[in-house]
């Protein structure tokens, strides 16, 4: 028998899905190829216009909280019945993961397996999620390119992704929710900290420190020692010889 799954979408996607039988199915989660391959395959939406107790209660969390849940518009007895009873729980958005945790919380069945598309997560309001998630104990997995190299005495933080190519040599440290882009070469005893980004083709050379919230454009070479500060933007194509203050932006 297969396994229940279920994909929680906002308002709208079941009627785009019945209407539009011809178009881009990249835009559904790969929902289509699921519900072919697998009869138990279930959508439900998020609702956009609950009121009630339910509404004034997670108005409130999100007041206090400052995360966008929105349990109440997942609250329905037919609603309910099908989480309840998945397998597999596919959040199609980050806010509808956020707001399906509560009922999670409540449900019985210790055996769904949860799945989060993360919207922005590549972008600047990655720190913002990242930290949300974090708050609300997801686990964030790291991310490493089959062609990528990590050295077997460097580390990585959850949420860090090493793109094709990128090679980090021995006792370097990349803390949590950094891109290293594709072929990027971190070399030895680097230390970067977390919600960095490393653009394609730059060269990081040893023992530099790089704190949070810094970009490093592409192509870009920091030299041996240097000390980068935090929330730094180096451009594309520089060669960086001596400490950057924090705060610094250099073309």
């Amino acid at each position: 028998m297969k396994k229940n799954i279920t994909f929680v979408f906002n308002e709208g996607r079941a009627k785009r899905i019945e209407k539009d039988t011809n178009g881009p199915k990249e835009f559904f989660y790969s929902y289509n190829f699921f519900q072919k391959d697998n009869q138990n395959t279930n959508l439900i939406e998020l609702q956009s216009k609950k009121k009630g107790g339910f509404y004034f209660f997670f108005k409130l969390i999100r007041k206090i909280s400052k995360i966008p849940i929105y349990t109440e518009g997942l609250i329905d007895k037919d609603n309910l019945k099908v989480l309840f009873h998945s397998k597999s729980l596919i959040a199609t958005n980050q806010n509808i993961g956020y707001s399906l945790l509560p009922l999670l919380k409540i449900s019985r069945n210790n055996e769904i397996k949860f799945y989060t598309f993360i919207m922005g997560f590549l972008q600047n309001s990655r720190k913002n999620i990242f930290n949300n998630l974090i708050l609300l104990n997801y686990e964030i997995p790291s991310f490493i390119a089959k062609s990528a190299n990590l050295s077997k005495n460097s580390s990585i933080g959850s949420g860090t992704i090493l793109m094709r190519n990128v090679i980090v040599n021995s006792n370097s440290s990349i803390s949590d929710n950094c891109i290293i882009n594709n072929n990027a070469l971190i070399e030895h005893d680097v230390v970067i900290s977390s919600n960095c980004h490393i653009s394609t083709g730059a060269i990081v050379n040893g023992n530099v420190t790089i704190d949070k919230n810094t970009f490093i454009g592409s192509g870009a070479i920091i030299k041996e020692g240097v000390k980068i500060g935090k929330s730094c933007i180096i451009g594309a194509g520089n060669i960086i010889k001596k400490d950057i203050i924090s705060g610094s932006i250099v073309y």
